[in-house]
């Protein structure tokens, strides 16, 4: 039994920081009371994995998870800190082998944990501490970066409001601290698809998405 981690939910960032074609990976986990650790997570190449594995008592736990039909992995260490609101750092190492037409140098990103405990909003909180923010997108095969203002109002609904990114959509799991959505790829004329989670405790967003050949990444931030 681990006492020194609050038990509960949590999002996490996975940003890489040594590859530019990748945008920012990203999970949700829970702690149960005897401090097992069950995430589930997406890659910033869209696919979809799961870890569970207990936490130490010095708040350490290990992760590992087989990907891309077992020729790929993500592995590494996370941290929990006994803070109130609880945040995770840690380093993760993403290996995925040559796959054509995303990512055709294959990944060995170095990925860096960005993670804090996440309270569900009830009645007519909302998920973050802002309603009018700002979602901006970059790399990913533009040609520049693009924003928009929008406004996420009582538990994640979404009005959209002005900027260079067309035909923006946004969906947000209020009870996940999750979002997703799509826009119009000014290149590619083709809808692209977006995802990410929220971290409460630096009252922002992050995500991904993907071009034609390359990632992006996705910021969602209050307005100044």
């Amino acid at each position: 039994t681990n006492s020194a981690v609050a038990s509960g939910a949590y999002t996490l960032l996975l940003p890489p920081s040594n590859d530019p074609q990748v945008g920012s990976g990203w999970a949700t986990l829970t702690v149960d009371r005897v401090g097992q650790a069950k995430l589930k997570g997406t890659l910033a190449d869209g696919q979809a994995w799961t870890s569970s594995s207990a936490i130490g008592t010095n708040g350490h736990c290990p992760l590992y998870a087989s990907v891309d039909k077992k020729l790929g992995a993500i592995i590494g260490w996370l941290s929990f800190s006994t803070t109130t609101p609880a945040v995770i750092d840690g380093a993760l190492t993403w290996i995925k082998p040559v796959m054509a037409p995303l990512f055709t140098n294959g990944i060995a990103a170095e990925l860096d944990v960005a993670g804090s405990s996440y309270i569900a909003p009830a009645g007519t909180n909302v998920f973050l501490s802002w309603t009018n923010g700002l979602l901006s997108i970059a790399n990913g095969n533009l040609t520049a970066p693009l924003t928009n203002s929008v406004t996420i109002t009582t538990l994640g609904k979404f009005r959209e409001s002005t900027g260079s990114i067309s035909n923006l959509t946004l969906t947000v799991s209020a009870k996940a601290g999750s979002f997703s959505g799509g826009f119009r790829h000014p290149v590619t004329g083709k809808t692209a698809k977006y995802s990410g989670v929220v971290l409460q405790s630096g009252n922002f967003g992050g995500g991904f998405f993907l071009g034609t050949n390359r990632g992006g990444v996705l910021q969602l931030e209050a307005a100044p």
